[in-house]
């Protein structure tokens, strides 16, 4: 567990051999650290129909940057993690800022959709990975840094790239069984192109030891419900957080 009485930064996760394994999260692989006779080394999920290494969702070339203390972050959730963990229920790694959970609000507004969906959509955030119940806006209370960029498109069960997906179902040749199947399964893409993307920021850190409690202040936590979303009271602002002195020299997000 975090200690209560140490503010903590997330350096470390940028050294090392943890450089790589975060780098990769952020950029959509599945890594884990695998401690054997020979040392330490990454190993990636594959995926499930080509075997390959799973690569899905995530940020496209991920750059390093840091977050500003005096700036508002929002983060969605799913209402699992809310009734699980409670007041951990927003522990995560990744979050947006201001301005795109604005660009958000706003898109929902002028097509009459709902925030879920919109968030869904341009996050590339499949609703089976999450069902968007909750969301949280915080701001840093010390000095962390985050990988950042253009969220790439995400699918709910395979690799975008994978060749089971991206068959061309329009071929001249009769259709088989098996080209039916895979059609049915794929349940299509979330997210846009690079060029449309929204800015993600993916902030490394133990969820499990409960460090973003040393990371974020919680300003406020609201529920997602339709069209009541797009007006959210947080009950507080950032005049209640106490404000370190920002870090000079860095490229904030």
């Amino acid at each position: 567990m975090s200690d209560k009485n140490t503010v903590r930064d997330n350096y470390g996760c940028f050294t090392g051999i943890g450089m790589t394994y975060w780098h990769d999260l952020a950029r959509g692989l599945k890594p884990s650290l695998v401690r054997d006779r020979m040392g330490t080394r990454i190993d990636y999920a594959p995926d499930p129909e080509d075997g390959l290494a799973a690569n899905n969702g995530g940020i496209l070339a991920p750059e390093i940057g840091y977050v500003e203390r005096r700036k508002l972050y929002y983060r969605f959730y799913s209402a699992y993690a809310h009734n699980k963990y409670a007041g951990r229920g927003w522990h995560g790694h990744w979050w947006i800022t201001e301005n795109v959970f604005q660009t958000l609000k706003a898109e929902a507004l002028e097509n009459d959709e709902s925030l879920r969906a919109v968030a869904s959509r341009r996050l590339a955030l499949p609703l089976v990975w999450s069902d968007i119940r909750y969301v949280v806006c915080a701001t840093p209370k010390t000095n962390l840094k985050v990988w950042f960029g253009p969220g790439k498109v995400a699918h709910p069960s395979i690799s975008p790239a994978s060749a089971a997906r991206t068959k061309p179902w329009d071929k001249a040749e009769p259709e088989t069984h098996e080209d039916r199947a895979k059609r049915a399964k794929d349940e299509g893409l979330y997210g846009d192109a690079p060029s449309t993307s929204l800015q993600q920021l993916f902030v490394p850190g133990d969820i499990a030891a409960g460090v973003f409690d040393d990371f974020f202040h919680v300003v406020g936590v609201g529920r997602v419900l339709d069209r009541e979303a797009l007006e959210f009271d947080f009950g507080g602002s950032t005049k209640d957080a106490k404000w370190p002195g920002a870090k000079r020299g860095a490229t904030h997000v």
